[in-house]
């Protein structure tokens, strides 16, 4: 399991940065003295976009349905208890699903139609459609509980697909969907960023984040023996947004 898969399993709707460093082609020099300790930038901008990620789940309203405990995710659906209230569901349905097929959202949601769904019957649900958007390489998109009226028989689950928000070399952002953001050109594009086709290597702004698609750049990058780099996703501003 590669570094990149278990940076994007631990993040949630996040962002494809880039780290370029280059091989020094200078005279060696004594060490210097130590300096004062400095924040990483790119540590930074994850903490800042952390905060700013907990105060926009602060301020949003709780769903209409509680996705509580933890079930096993091989648990057969028949097999799940649940103590509270339930309903008959006859029909499950996907909003703003771009990532998977129909004969996939069929085999995740089959197990669960004609039967009396509870909170656990459908956290199991959602964890079992987050495992096949991963699967699939989508690991920033999510499945929410929309808000809804479960007597008519009806489940609407809303699918929010993760996309790339912004680029980041070394910290430096290249491109961003964000308005107006400020973005470094020249030197301050990352440093040792002197190839052209660097930045092209990466998905767009804007497209859905696929983990083959990052891994895919970074190997077209670290092609040139002067770059050395990795992928970090990052939470963006926009929900499901990366950077």
């Amino acid at each position: 399991m590669s570094n990149a898969f278990l940076h994007a399993r631990r993040a949630g709707a996040l962002a494809a940065g880039v780290l370029l460093t280059a091989a020094a082609h200078a005279q060696v020099l004594p060490p210097a003295p130590p300096g004062p300790v400095l924040e990483d930038p790119a540590q930074r901008a994850l903490r800042e976009r952390q905060d700013t990620e907990r105060r926009r789940e602060a301020t949003q309203p709780a769903p209409q349905i509680a996705v509580a405990p933890s079930v096993p995710d091989d648990a057969a659906v028949d097999a799940v208890v649940e103590p509270g209230t339930t309903f008959d569901i006859h029909r499950i349905e996907l909003t703003g699903n771009t990532v998977l097929d129909a004969d996939t959202v069929e085999r995740v949601t089959q197990p669960f139609l004609n039967r009396a769904l509870g909170t656990n019957r459908i956290n199991l649900l959602l964890r079992r459609l987050t495992e096949a958007f991963v699967a699939r390489g989508f690991v920033t998109t999510r499945a929410y509980l929309a808000p809804q009226n479960l007597k008519v028989g009806v489940l609407t689950i809303a699918v929010v697909p993760g996309k790339v928000e912004a680029l980041q070399i070394n910290g430096k952002t290249v491109r961003t969907t964000v308005p107006d953001a400020k973005l470094a050109e020249g030197p301050q594009a990352g440093g040792w960023l002197t190839d052209a086709g660097t930045v092209w290597s990466m998905p767009a702004v804007g497209d859905t984040l696929r983990l083959s698609d990052l891994e895919q750049g970074v190997d077209q990058i670290n092609r040139l023996r002067r770059n050395q780099a990795e992928v970090q996703i990052l939470p963006g501003q926009a929900p499901g947004g990366s950077v």
